[in-house]
């Protein structure tokens, strides 16, 4: 059930600190079955969904707001109910979820990735822990979802042809500095050295893949008019000329490149068999956390939430 304001006892204990210090971070903004999401914790998911270039009206600040407690009570009313149940997470649980997560970053441009989202890397590791423990909850408590039919899958094949056309890519090492000049000097060097590719685009190169072998893949039409055609044009092996864009002047080196592909029903059926099953997860979480939320016994600092 739903409670409109803290109990009298909470409640007088924030007016008293609110009268005499500001709230810490450790200051309830609500309780959840008897669980604290406290201001640090609001504070922290604030800064994390907070667009770069800032909120622009109170209504929209307010709309954020909103959307951040709403967002911590509907994981805390889940959390408890994991720990209600005795759902625990192994330590060997925690480290391959992470795992997961990390997936597709080098330990550099992982924590670079966390500097850029201004994300504390303990927060992040607390979030995914929970993520981790809520997802586990759903497995445990959800009923067998039936497998979709082959009509189904048919059916949902003929509707969204264009998601099974897949357009020619590209795999290319990639080299991008900011001064033509540097550009220059680093193609005459590949002329005369073009094993030595990698090793100058980890020392030159500004792209993010620089420390990852220097590789990247991308599809057709995707990129400046000027880098598609080189990137589709030059032979397998070939060193492109230097080539201006707007983020820079580039080298190029094509590694493989695919055709386009318009895929059968045969080829994707797995893949549309497991996104309507996934569909169907989703939306019984949704009702799940519904009715948690609804037998919750959730109270809210109205007062302190008001000045946020």
């Amino acid at each position: 059930m739903y409670r409109a304001s803290l109990n009298k006892t909470l409640l007088l204990s924030f007016l008293v600190v609110g009268c005499s210090l500001p709230p810490s971070k450790s200051t309830p903004i609500a309780r959840v079955n008897g669980s604290e999401i406290t201001l640090g914790d609001y504070q922290d998911l604030m800064e994390s969904l907070r667009p770069k270039e800032g909120v622009d009206s109170s209504e929209k600040k307010a709309e954020l707001r909103n959307l951040v407690i709403r967002t911590l009570v509907r994981r805390e009313v889940v959390v408890t109910e994991a720990k209600r149940k005795g759902i625990t997470l192994s330590n060997e649980e925690v480290q391959e979820g992470l795992k997961k997560f990390k997936d597709g970053y080098s330990e550099t441009s992982f924590e670079q990735s966390l500097s850029d989202q201004m994300i504390d890397a303990n927060i992040w590791h607390r979030n995914v822990e929970q993520s981790l423990l809520i997802e586990k909850l759903f497995d445990e408590s959800a009923p067998k979802i039936p497998p979709p039919s082959n009509r189904e899958l048919m059916e949902f094949f003929e509707k969204n042809r264009y998601l099974f056309q897949k357009k020619a890519s590209v795999r290319a090492q990639h080299i991008v500095v900011a001064q033509q000049p540097l550009a220059d000097d680093i193609h005459a060097k590949l002329k005369k050295r073009p094993q030595d590719f990698v090793s100058l685009a980890k020392e030159q190169s500004s792209g993010p893949e620089a420390q990852d072998g220097a590789v990247i893949q991308v599809d057709k039409d995707t990129l400046p008019e000027a880098i598609d055609l080189a990137l589709f044009s030059l032979k397998i092996g070939q060193l492109s000329p230097v080539i201006q864009s707007p983020y820079g002047f580039h080298l190029f080196k094509v590694v493989s490149r695919s055709p386009a592909l318009n895929l059968d029903f045969q080829n994707v059926k797995g893949q549309i068999a497991a996104r309507l099953t996934r569909q169907r997860k989703l939306e019984w979480i949704d009702r799940f956390e519904e009715k948690l939320i609804r037998m919750a016994d959730i109270e809210y600092n109205r007062e302190l939430i008001k000045k946020l």
